[in-house]
């Protein structure tokens, strides 16, 4: 007998209908004592308590069920009513529960993906700014250039570079900004994303367990 819940069953009904009925029950099987424990037969111990036992020759199984049939009820794997219950209810625990987890998760990405919008939206007004700023100069250049009739000169090209190299490190500095702060949202996302996805991952496991064996009618210790 392969089911150790329904063999306790079996034997804590022994010692109660002992007490109860104190009536004698021949058996065609001796008990056998091996290393100071004693074994009885599984055949007469079940049906002395009203449970059917049946050998599957195919499987050397013995199988032990209520009633006449031992549809849902072998020994070792079937489910009774009272687990095939026990086992839906988690299974729609586990179903809210994998909801609320999903919830949470697609919550905290699109904050973290607003987040990363505010920043670019913020590093392309910055960029527009410090672009105006670097064309109004370059014209206020030309402009003072031409007034004094070095609009084609070598100094008129000169001037222009030299405002070019001293912008060049602001344009760099924003770029780099921007990539601290989309590493510090992506760091900050991954921490708080990790938990609920490890949780998420273990309760859809635990959920399709309690569906295979709802499917399979098996066994899971709950």
């Amino acid at each position: 007998m392969e089911n150790p819940a329904l063999a306790s069953q079996l034997f804590e009904g022994i010692l109660t209908d002992i007490f109860k009925r104190a009536e004698f029950v021949p058996t065609d099987v001796a008990p056998v004592i091996r290393q100071e424990r004693t074994f009885l037969p599984a055949r007469f111990v079940a049906e002395a308590f009203g449970f059917t036992v049946s050998w599957d020759h195919g499987t050397q199984t013995v199988r032990v069920f209520r009633g006449g049939s031992d549809t849902g009820q072998r020994a070792g794997s079937g489910l009774s009513a009272q687990e095939r219950v026990k086992l839906e209810q988690r299974k729609q625990e586990l179903e809210l529960a994998i909801s609320d987890v999903e919830g949470k998760i697609k919550k905290l990405k699109n904050e973290y993906r607003y987040q990363r919008e505010l920043i670019e939206n913020n590093y392309n007004s910055a960029m527009e700014r410090l672009k105006k700023r670097e064309v109004e100069e370059l014209n206020a250049l030309i402009k003072s250039l031409y007034a004094r009739g070095l609009g084609g000169s070598p100094l008129a090209e000169y001037e222009r570079k030299k405002l070019e190299e001293a912008y060049a490190p602001l344009y760099r500095q924003l770029e780099e900004e921007k990539r601290i702060h989309l590493r510090r949202i992506e760091a900050d996302e991954r921490l708080a994303l990790e938990p609920l996805e490890k949780s998420l991952a273990e309760l859809k496991k635990l959920h399709a367990e309690i569906v295979a064996v709802l499917e399979s009618g098996g066994k899971l210790a709950l």
